[in-house]
């Protein structure tokens, strides 16, 4: 009797352990899997480059104080060449081409706005959200710290993309508006630039949806 309750008792063991190995057979893959796609949803992140939402917070704890202290012209189109490179070539040109055609203007015939911080009376502070994958790049939601208070929601959606080694900023968005971001304004006033002047200034952008809402 004693010999067949060892049996029975080594068989029982046997059984439990190869149902645990089934089970975890069975449920590891679909975890390695569902890893995997999460991972290659991602975009890659340039060779040494610090995380987006880094990227974003150390821009925002430069150029704010910057800005701030800019008594002529935009302080967008003062920054030093070296801070330059964190905006992509294309928005960096399209932002000094408004900003000359508005120094040789009577009139406001461009940005009458921060476009980074999406303000005419920025906060003290801005805090940099999570960063959420989008296309080739992710997108950072910006919150203005204004008296100490956070805002509810975010100010600014900054859209960044690898470059090289580093992140550049390749838009900035509006959240208050659907649809409205920097780099489509820029060529809608453009656009009324070439029209003439009957056509060009702030109430054409600002029928469009875009700009500060604070």
């Amino acid at each position: 009797m004693r010999t067949t309750l060892s049996q029975f008792a080594a068989a029982a063991v046997l059984a439990l352990a190869c149902a645990q190995v089934a089970c975890g057979g069975e449920h590891a893959p679909r975890t390695e899997e569902a890893h995997a796609r999460a991972q290659a949803s991602a975009p890659a992140a340039p060779a040494s480059a610090v995380p987006p939402r880094q990227f974003v917070q150390e821009f925002y704890d430069w150029y704010v104080p910057f800005a701030a202290w800019q008594t002529e012209g935009p302080a967008w189109s003062g920054m030093p060449a070296a801070r330059e490179q964190a905006i992509s070539p294309e928005l960096l040109a399209a932002l000094k081409k408004d900003a000359a055609a508005g120094a040789d203007a009577e009139e406001i015939v461009g940005l009458d706005y921060d476009p980074f911080l999406n303000a005419q009376d920025p906060c003290e502070r801005y805090e940099a959200g999570p960063a959420t994958p989008s296309g080739a790049g992710y997108r950072v939601e910006v919150f203005g710290v204004c008296g100490g208070e956070r805002h509810p929601t975010a100010d600014v959606v900054a859209e960044l993309q690898p470059r090289g080694r580093t992140w550049v900023f390749t838009n900035f968005r509006d959240p208050a508006h659907d649809g409205g971001d920097l780099r489509s304004m820029l060529r809608r006033l453009e656009q009324d630039r070439r029209s003439g002047p009957d056509s060009a200034g702030e109430p054409a952008a600002s029928s469009t949806g875009g700009g500060p809402t604070r």
